[in-house]
């Protein structure tokens, strides 16, 4: 069974910097869940799987973070 935490990260690997709402409409198709994908994104924050940050205007965005041996990894890899 998949948890929302691993939605949530399995969509910031394509669309970093999501806010909550966008999070929410992804997942449920409206704004119904966002304090629901708030609570949630809060919990990623406090295991160091998130980093909710400023972006436009007042909207926090959330970015995934990368594991350290990610980062040190090509960002282009080619299919064999």
């Amino acid at each position: 069974m998949t948890t929302l935490s691993q939605v949530i990260l399995f969509i910031l690997e394509r669309r970093n910097g999501s806010t909550d709402r966008e999070l929410s409409e992804a997942i449920y198709g409206n704004d119904r869940g966002h304090q629901q994908i708030n609570q949630e994104c809060r919990l990623l924050e406090r295991r160091g799987q998130l980093l909710r940050a400023k972006s436009g205007g007042n909207l926090i965005g959330n970015f995934r973070q990368m594991p350290k041996a990610a980062q040190k990894r090509p960002i282009l890899h080619l299919v064999q």
